[in-house]
């Protein structure tokens, strides 16, 4: 069963509560409700074309830095959220390190925190810019 939605304002269309993702333009969409009896929609004044996540190699019991840009077309990037997933590396994932950071003017620079005990190896971290769900993935090898 299909829903038509319209909105008041028009602009670039995205569905957040399925992990983000684009819905074209304008001010309306129509979206499948069968599954789900939920959409939670952002309306943008411009397209979000891509992410970028950038890091340097880590040492134990230092923070670890990291750089996030967002790509846009149409416009000035305003307020917006990037989830980290940290992965040690053994594959599990590091809850204390994953987490939510806002961001404007579409970049985001800041660091994770590294402990003394954290295991060394190469490490994975996945950033995911909400809006769009665009994801882009870094490797970091980490030693002592």
């Amino acid at each position: 069963h299909n829903t038509k939605v319209e909105l008041p304002v028009s602009g670039h269309l995205y569905e957040l509560s399925t992990g983000g993702r684009y819905l074209g333009r304008g001010n309306q969409a129509t979206l499948d409700l069968r599954d789900t009896p939920l959409a939670l929609l952002a309306v943008l004044p411009y397209k979000i074309d891509g992410v970028t996540l950038k890091s340097q190699k880590g040492q134990l019991g230092k923070d670890l830095p990291l750089d996030f840009t967002m790509k846009v077309t149409g416009g000035n990037p305003v307020r917006h959220v990037v989830h980290f997933d940290v992965h040690q590396p053994d594959g599990t994932l590091n809850y204390s390190l994953s987490r939510n950071f806002t961001f404007g003017g579409g970049h985001w620079t800041g660091a994770l925190p590294l402990a003394l005990n954290d295991p060394e190896g190469q490490w994975t971290i996945r950033a995911r810019e909400v809006d769009s769900g665009m994801t882009s993935e870094v490797k970091v090898q980490v030693r002592k």
